[in-house]
């Protein structure tokens, strides 16, 4: 049996899930089929983006749209 491969969309709901309150993250790394470790890094991943998502200004998109409206 080979590794799984996880989408984005599907991890982002396993950490989800675990970030619950009240979940227990042993039986909702059994109930997904991964090991804890697993979990950890990508809520921390998962984490880390948000934070940087929001520590940054607005996106390269927002700013462009922003001047075309300002243009306009």
């Amino acid at each position: 049996m080979g590794r799984r491969k996880w989408t984005a969309k599907q991890k982002m709901e396993i950490v989800l899930a675990g970030m619950t309150p009240g979940a227990n993250i042993s039986a909702v790394c059994r109930e997904y089929g991964i090991l804890q470790p697993q979990y950890y890094k990508w809520r921390e991943s998962f984490i880390q983006g948000g934070l940087s998502a929001l520590s940054n200004g607005p996106s390269n998109k927002e700013g462009e749209l922003e001047k075309e409206l300002k243009e306009a």
